[in-house]
């Protein structure tokens, strides 16, 4: 099949929270991977395809750059290896300087 990823992906290892839509009832999640288009976290919950969450993290830039999005679930399995769920979440709204340095830090590191 090939992979469907449309952008690279950087990998980072980070603290986050995710909550529903409207950005209540935060609960923490593990950041694994980031690209311009989405993001790939760690978390104990099933979250439903197809969703729209609202999800915060650290971006590892110099200094650090603080991250809402909202998010579009694009998957969720189980992992493998920690437990909980892999989940990837597509961008839905995140603003440009936080984009911008997405992109810089997946392009240049």
């Amino acid at each position: 099949m090939g992979d469907k990823r449309v952008y690279a992906r950087k990998t980072i290892r980070g603290s986050g929270s995710i909550a529903d839509a409207s950005g209540e009832s935060w609960v923490p999640v593990t950041i694994l991977d980031i690209s311009q288009g989405g993001v790939g976290f760690h978390g104990r919950s099933n979250l439903i395809v197809g969703h729209v969450r609202m999800i915060r993290f650290t971006l590892p830039t110099d200094p650090p750059l603080e991250a809402t999005a909202t998010v579009r679930i694009a998957y969720c399995a189980p992992h493998p290896h920690l437990g909980g769920f892999r989940v990837g979440a597509e961008f839905k709204k995140l603003d440009s300087e936080k984009l911008e340095a997405i992109i810089h830090l997946v392009d240049h590191h």
